[in-house]
C-alpha cells in the first residue's frame, strides 16, 4: 500500500475493458480501489459480493488511489451473463483419497463414489492472482468458477459448473 494512504488495503485494478462499467467511469489499470461507498475496500471476494448484492444500474461509489491523488468516482453498476456448462464421465477414475466428511469439500469414497458442490466466487487468475500470491502467498488461487457441482459413481460422472461469459455496462 502506498504510504500516503490512509487505507491499509486496497484492490488493485490491472486492467479496464473499455465496455465495462469501471472503465466508463474513468478507473484505469494501475489505480487501487481503496474505498466502497465510503467503506474501506473489503477482500476481492467479498468486494465481488457486494457488487453482486447492487441492482444493475445503480449508482455507487468507489474512491481510487491514481499517482498519489485520492478521488472519488461514480460507477454504474452492470451486469455479468453467465452460462451453464455440464459434463458426463464415464471410466475408473480411481484415487487414493478418503475422505467421508462431507461438510468441508464433500464426500470421496477412492473416487469411487463421490459429491462435492461448491459455491465460492474464484476470480483470481491471471494479474490477479499473481498479485495475490505476491502479496498473500498462504492463500489458494482458484480458477473463474462460480458454482460447481460433481457427482460420481463409478464408472459415472455428472458434473455442472457456471461461469462468468462476459460482462456489460448499463448505458
Amino acid at each position: 500500500m502506498p504510504v500516503s494512504l490512509p487505507a491499509n488495503r486496497g484492490l488493485l485494478v490491472t486492467s479496464a475493458h473499455p465496455e465495462t462499467p469501471v472503465a466508463r467511469a474513468g478507473i484505469q489499470a494501475g489505480d487501487l480501489i481503496v474505498y466502497f461507498n465510503g467503506r474501506p475496500t473489503p477482500s476481492p471476494l467479498e468486494f465481488r459480493r457486494e457488487i453482486e448484492k447492487c441492482v444493475p444500474g445503480r449508482m455507487i461509489a468507489l474512491e481510487v488511489w491514481r499517482s498519489g491523488i485520492v478521488q472519488t468516482t461514480q460507477v454504474k453498476v452492470g451486469k455479468e451473463i453467465f452460462n451453464r456448462h455440464w459434463n458426463l464421465k464415464f471410466g475408473l477414475l480411481i484415487s487414493p483419497h478418503f475422505d467421508l466428511w462431507p461438510f468441508d469439500d464433500g464426500i470421496n469414497l477412492f473416487g469411487v463414489v463421490g459429491i462435492k458442490t461448491d459455491s465460492n466466487r474464484y476470480d483470481l487468475v491471471g494479474v490477479e492472482g499473481q498479485y495475490l500470491r505476491e502479496t498473500a502467498p498462504d492463500s489458494s488461487i482458484q480458477m473463474p468458477l462460480q458454482e460447481t457441482t460433481q457427482v460420481t459413481l463409478l464408472p459415472f460422472s455428472v458434473g455442472s459448473s457456471i461461469r462468468v461469459e462476459r460482462q456489460e455496462a448499463i448505458p
